[in-house]
């Protein structure tokens, strides 16, 4: 059983925590919808094309390995596996994901800095933010994705 003042020591804590926490959102600015929207499609792409890049790497690999090390398996297993890994090593090289993960972690990256700086500035400008959207696209532009 937990003494009566340490319980209420322990709930004046949690109370100030929450009213810190409370206050840090009402000093943030609110961030527009669009660049929100933006920078949250911008993320999911980078995560797509990086797990498209690690999920093919690693399938051919795992594939290319399991066909030759599986002594038991019949040839006709054994040539649809490597088939297998043939296939999924051509599918990454044609995707070639990781050029455009690394662009869309670009131009996530330079709006989510924008972002933050828009919601800790005392005088939070749009502009900043559009253009942050712009220097994000010509990244994506310059990778030949947009």
């Amino acid at each position: 059983m937990i003494p009566r003042k340490i319980f209420l020591l322990m709930l004046a804590f949690a109370a100030v925590v929450l009213l810190l926490c409370m206050m840090q959102e009402a000093n943030a600015a609110a961030v527009p919808e669009y660049a929100s929207a933006r920078r949250d499609s911008w993320f999911l792409r980078y995560r797509i094309w990086t797990a498209l890049h690690y999920g093919l790497g690693l399938l051919s690999v795992v594939l290319s390995v399991v066909s030759v090390a599986h002594k038991g398996a019949s040839k006709t297993v054994k040539a649809t596996l490597s088939l297998s890994a043939a296939v999924a090593a051509a599918v990454l090289t044609f995707l070639n994901p990781s050029p455009n993960a690394k662009a869309f972690h670009r131009a996530w990256h330079e709006l989510d800095s924008a972002i933050l700086s828009y919601q800790e500035s005392p005088t939070p400008k749009t502009e900043d933010l559009l253009d942050a959207i712009k220097r994000g696209e010509r990244s994506l532009r310059e990778a030949g994705i947009v």
